[in-house]
């Protein structure tokens, strides 16, 4: 029995120790060990041992232990231990009863409260072979993806209808192809915790133009840094894919901070003016009116960029230019000249002489026409441009650069 007394020492020794390490920044840590300790002694209290005789001791709760000690007093010795140690001994395994750490029981509702606050983590899968895949939703400029690995699409209707964004959780089940293109149902499993960051930037209800000089569909982008709007033109791609035509009113999407890189990704259904119901109860004279009143256009205000400046252009007749480039100039309070290139040298040469600015059409007047102006624009040191073509709102643009140009000469001449 002299190794279970040893062992019980050694328990009474750990005890001792960690109980004089107790302190309030490792209460918890004290108490764990202290445990620990604790079922050592329940362990050593049902193991059995034998004496050196081959007699079988055992620990009853009868005190059967105690009688064994009596009987082997002479043959077994102990380590002496202080009587004030185990009164401490005592004191602490008391103690260890008492505070053993148990954690406040929560109620149910308070289980489920925490869980309601907390959305479970969910993990991306893979289901055979891609026949049920869930995954994060992640919006692109148009539409979006689900899964990292997977990316399966999202088109921008379903993205809509199901009001997607960024960190939801989605289930995509494919039940067909359309061509190589796998076709989805889509299923929000758990929608996301936090608002997400904004992924694009969306303008809505923008009317598309028809430019005469490229023959292309295009929109305009206000911007309150420039004096005119930003073209922007449509793609092919995009045309296709909404049948779109002049006058049709769009959504356009674009990466944050560059609005070139961006796609339309919703074009509006165009109401009728005249409902049925209203037709059924209207008057013919009614229907008559509606039918001949015109929209008021409100017409937009513009900067007066070119107060006090003479603006001339020389050719562009074949196409009539000047007749539209000449209102987009005098709405910004802007003086503006045209010669076809056909006058008199005196007269050409009277009129760059009073200009502050001049652009040249190249492919609109003669060879003869363009050299007289190129000399008398060099003889006058006009601020000056020539370009084959452009359209009106290119026009406004190279005379604001001009301007510019022609200030910051001013100032450097001062």
């Amino acid at each position: 029995m002299q190794t279970k007394e040893m062992m019980l020492n050694l328990v009474k020794e750990q005890i001792l120790l960690w109980g004089n390490k107790l302190d309030q920044s490792n209460i918890n840590e004290v108490t764990e060990a202290i445990q620990s300790q604790l079922k050592l002694l329940d362990s050593l209290r049902e193991a059995i041992f034998l004496s050196e005789d081959n007699r079988i001791y055992e620990n009853s709760a009868s005190g059967g232990e105690e009688d064994s000690h009596e009987e082997n007093e002479s043959t077994i010795t102990s380590p002496s231990v202080n009587s004030d140690e185990l009164n401490r001994e005592d004191e602490l395994v008391s103690v260890a009863d008492e505070v053993s750490i148990e954690k406040p029981v929560k109620s149910p509702e308070a289980k489920l409260e925490k869980e309601k606050r907390v959305p479970e983590k969910l993990h991306e899968e893979n289901i055979e072979n891609g026949l049920v895949v869930r995954g994060y939703f992640t919006q692109k400029v148009r539409g979006g993806v689900v899964h990292k690995k997977q990316q399966v699409f999202v088109p921008e209707s379903i993205a809509r209808k199901l009001n997607l964004k960024t960190g939801d959780f989605v289930e995509c089940t494919r039940y067909g192809f359309k061509g190589s293109r796998p076709q989805h149902n889509f299923e929000i499993i758990q929608r996301a915790e936090k608002t997400p960051p904004k992924e694009r930037e969306e303008i809505s209800c923008l009317v598309i133009k028809y430019h005469e000089d490229l023959k292309r569909l295009y929109i305009e982008l206000d911007d309150p840094k420039q004096e005119f709007p930003i073209p922007i033109l449509i793609s092919d791609a995009d045309i296709a894919q909404y049948h779109l035509q002049e006058g049709d009113i769009v959504t356009y999407a674009h990466e944050i901070g560059n609005v070139q890189k961006g796609c339309v990704i919703w074009r509006h259904p165009i109401e009728d003016a005249i409902t049925k119901e209203n037709t059924k109860t209207s008057t013919s004279k009614e229907i008559k009116h509606k039918a001949v009143k015109k929209k008021t256009v409100k017409k937009r205000r513009y900067l007066p960029i070119f107060e006090g400046i003479n603006i001339l252009m020389i050719g562009g007749t074949n196409r009539g230019l000047h007749k539209t480039i000449q209102p987009e100039v005098e709405s910004r309070s802007g003086n503006f000249r045209y010669l076809s290139g056909d006058e008199k040298e005196t007269t050409m040469k009277a009129r760059i002489k009073k200009a502050d600015l001049v652009i040249v059409f190249t492919e609109s007047i003669s060879h003869h026409a363009m050299w007289q102006a190129k000399s008398y624009i060099k003889q006058f040191h006009k601020m000056h441009s020539f370009t084959k073509n452009m359209g009106p709102e290119a026009f406004v643009r190279r005379a604001s650069i001009l301007k510019k140009k022609m200030l910051e000469k001013e100032v450097i001449s001062v």
